[in-house]
C-alpha cells in the first residue's frame, strides 16, 4: 500500500474481525494501492469474470458461436441465487452471447453454469492459469451444494481481480475486441 493512505482507510482495511483485501490501479497513471492483495478468498460471483474472458477466448478461437441459440432445460433453471433466467419459462432460447451478458450484468447463476458447462471447467481453469491469475481457482459450478459439501469452492484474490480488470480496461484481456465486449 502507498505511504499516503488516509488513517481512516487504514482503519477500514484492518477491521477487528474478518479480513479485507484491496488491489486497485489507476489506469492512466499506473498508481496502485494494495492491502493483503494475495489473500485467497471465496470468489462468489467474481469467478464470473475469468469465465467471461474464457468465453470470449473460445469465441475468438471458433470453439463457440456466440449467436448459437441455447434451449434452457428445466433442470438448469433450478440453480439457487441471483439472476433472471430461473424466473422465466423452460424452453427459452437465448444465444451464448445473451447468456454471457446475463452472467455479468445481472450475475445470473443459470447463465454462468451453462457457460461453464459449455466451455468445460478445465478450459476455464486453463484460461485462468494462462492469464497468470495465481490465486484463482474454479472448482465447482455456481451454487453446487454437493460440491460445497465435499469441500470444493471457487477462490480468488484482490490482486488477480485487479490484474484481470486492468487488462479488460486497457484492451489486453484476450484481445482488444474481447476486452471491448467484456466492458460492454
Amino acid at each position: 500500500m502507498t505511504d499516503d493512505v488516509p488513517p481512516r482507510l487504514v482503519e477500514l482495511l484492518n477491521p477487528p474481525t474478518g479480513g479485507v483485501a484491496l488491489a486497485a490501479r489507476h489506469i492512466e497513471s499506473g498508481r496502485t494501492w494494495h492491502h493483503a492483495e494475495h489473500l485467497r478468498l471465496p470468489s462468489a460471483s467474481l469467478i464470473k469474470l475469468p469465465s467471461l474472458a474464457a468465453f470470449w477466448e473460445a469465441v475468438e478461437a471458433g470453439r463457440v458461436d456466440p449467436n448459437e441459440r441455447v434451449t434452457l432445460p428445466a433442470e438448469a433453471l433450478r440453480v439457487e441465487g441471483t439472476g433472471v433466467l430461473r424466473a422465466l419459462s423452460p424452453g427459452l432460447q437465448p444465444t451464448w452471447s445473451d447468456l454471457a451478458t446475463l452472467m455479468i450484468t445481472v450475475s445470473d447463476n443459470v447463465a454462468t453454469n451453462l457457460i461453464i458447462d459449455r466451455l468445460g471447467m478445465a478450459s476455464v481453469q486453463a484460461w485462468i492459469d494462462k492469464a497468470g491469475l495465481v490465486d484463482t481457482q474454479l472448482e465447482r459450478r455456481m451454487m453446487d451444494r454437493a460440491a460445497m459439501s465435499a469441500g470444493r469452492g471457487n477462490w480468488t484474490s484482490a490482486a488477480d481481480m485487479e490484474r484481470l480488470l486492468s487488462a479488460v480496461a486497457v484492451g489486453t484481456c484476450v484481445s482488444g475486441e474481447a476486452s471491448r465486449r467484456m466492458r460492454q
